[in-house]
């Protein structure tokens, strides 16, 4: 039998690893592979955290953030354009797309308290194991990042307090000079949950919701999102274009 999507445990694990695996896939509903089964892909937890695989390419992801990785970024955290785009201050941040949450570590080492929210479960499991990892590393200060797990949509509209910034990063084809990490992360994170939502009604929540602007990630080659930014901030690849909202006004 082949299952779309599947959790296993790892080749060497143990009876822990085994029960963890057996958990998790009651928690997610997913089959727990069995003899003579396979999957497209696979979730295996592994070392305190979860990793992707696709078995036909041999593929893996397994998002880790170390303390030598933060202390690298935040040397030059206030020339990367997201947090320029972000803003001063210690800010409260949404992330409403969360993903495996790269943006989100990026934005906590910079200072900022972040949000974050993740719509699909499984996805959401994988975060919930990067970040607890990382504050067990001490790769993430605790409480920097708060995981929730939702549509965005519906949830921007209950935070109390409202944020000041929401950042949107609706799924784009990654260019051939992107790096072979980010183009496997994106590929994997498409297969295993295809299309996103609807990035325009996610905007109009998110710009009911930021109390000073809502900043949206795109390919530097492709019109805005929305027309008419109030600034935008330019990388190597993709920009930060940002809009201010009405109460910043």
């Amino acid at each position: 039998m082949v299952f779309p999507i599947a959790v296993a445990a790892g080749r060497d694990a143990g009876p822990a690893e085994r029960r963890t695996a057996s958990d998790l896939a009651a928690r997610l509903r997913l089959p727990l592979l069995g003899e003579g089964a396979t999957a497209n892909l696979l979730i295996i937890p592994e070392n305190g955290y979860f990793s992707l695989l696709e078995p036909a390419t041999r593929t893996r992801l397994a998002v880790d953030y170390t303390p030598e990785e933060r202390r690298r970024y935040r040397a030059s955290a206030g020339r990367d354009p997201l947090v320029r785009a972000v803003g001063a201050g210690p800010r409260r941040v949404v992330d409403a797309t969360a993903g495996l949450g790269r943006d989100a570590v990026h934005l906590a080492w910079a200072g900022r308290r972040i949000v974050a929210i993740e719509r699909d479960p499984v996805v959401a499991t994988l975060l919930e194991g990067v970040l607890g990892r990382a504050v067990r590393s001490g790769a993430l200060e605790p409480g920097t990042v708060e995981l929730v797990p939702g549509d965005a949509a519906v949830v921007l509209c209950s935070l109390r307090p409202r944020p000041e910034v929401v950042y949107l990063d609706p799924m784009f084809p990654m260019k051939r000079r992107s790096s072979s990490a980010a183009r496997k992360e994106m590929r994997l994170l498409r297969l295993l949950v295809g299309a996103g939502p609807d990035a325009h009604e996610l905007f109009e929540a998110a710009r009911e919701t930021a109390t000073e602007r809502v900043v949206v990630k795109r390919p530097d080659d492709a019109p805005p999102l929305v027309p008419h930014p109030t600034m935008s901030y330019s990388g190597k690849l993709v920009r930060y274009d940002v809009y201010r909202t009405a109460r910043a006004s």
